[in-house]
């Protein structure tokens, strides 16, 4: 008599695919499988290798639910062929149910602009898988704008005066609507700003903190200052015309701006922002001889 069994010691192979980052609790697992020698027999999942599917036929693709929480999941993929060798492997997603946050200001929150170019100041969160895109319109709502690439300011030309924007993170969360309105209106105060710095290329570049303006306004009235259009300084009392002086960046290297807001002795405000690469550290090489 004679009988005969299939010596199989090397264990399957396969991977898991899935998205990095995801809004719904539900996923698609892309999968392959193989066994050289025996036959890949069954498949089973996990996020945490403790509690496990059932073992199940293999698949190319598969639904998995995880918990309906926030976070970054880890998903395990085990495969087993006929003679019980196993192989794990895992891929990671990231689920993030929460919408991104905006807001947005129009030439540093000034009211009225004698020009219909401005400049809109982004400001964007979002609690796990970051902000990746922004759409802009003119009007209350941006809902048939172009999806484009965040970014923290945007040159702008208004028609209406009022501005919306959403923004849209990697899971494809979408914020609510943000608006800000100016007023264009060509007898409004106008405002001029340029920055001074300290380097051998002033009008961009600066090696300290502390730097020049010059400013000039049609009007009497007040200069308040910032550096994130959101939270400004104390009032300084101005005339019409130029006024110089200084101001020391609080913030660390890098590109650096300046938010300047005039108001008017009739309320009327008008905005400018300038600004500077903030550069404190030298630069290193060496010599060979």
């Amino acid at each position: 008599a004679v009988d005969w069994l299939i010596l199989d010691t090397i264990a399957p192979y396969g991977s898991i695919l899935i998205d990095n980052y995801t809004n719904k609790a539900t996923i698609t697992l892309s999968l392959t499988y193989h066994d050289e020698t025996s036959g890949l027999h069954q498949t089973r999942y996990s996020t945490d290798t403790s509690n496990w599917t059932a073992w199940e036929t293999p698949q190319a693709t598969r639904t998995y639910t995880l918990s309906p929480v926030s976070g970054t999941y880890t998903l395990y993929y085990e495969l087993r062929d006929k003679a019980s060798n196993t192989t794990l492997v895992s891929d990671s997603i990231i689920l993030d149910l929460q919408s991104p946050t905006v807001s947005l200001s129009i030439d540093g929150g000034a009211s009225h602009t004698q020009d219909n170019e401005v400049l809109l100041a982004i400001n964007f969160a979002d609690n796990l898988s970051e902000v990746e895109y922004m759409r802009v319109a003119n009007g209350p709502d941006p809902s048939l704008a172009t999806w484009t690439a965040i970014s923290d300011t945007k040159i702008w030309l208004i028609t209406d005066g009022t501005v919306s924007i959403q923004v849209k993170d990697r899971a494809g969360n979408i914020s609510l609507i943000a608006t800000d309105t100016i007023i264009l209106d060509s007898t409004s105060p106008s405002l001029q700003a340029t920055l001074t710095g300290t380097s051998l290329y002033p009008e961009t570049y600066t090696q300290t903190p502390i730097i020049s303006y010059e400013v000039t306004v049609s009007e009497p009235g007040t200069l308040t200052f910032s550096e994130d259009s959101q939270v400004f300084s104390s009032a300084t009392t101005v005339s019409a015309g130029t006024t110089k002086g200084s101001w020391t960046f609080s913030l660390g290297d890098g590109k650096r701006f300046l938010y300047i807001k005039h108001t008017d002795t009739s309320d009327r405000t008008a905005a400018a922002v300038d600004w500077l690469i903030l550069d404190t550290i030298a630069p290193y090489g060496s010599i060979l001889i």
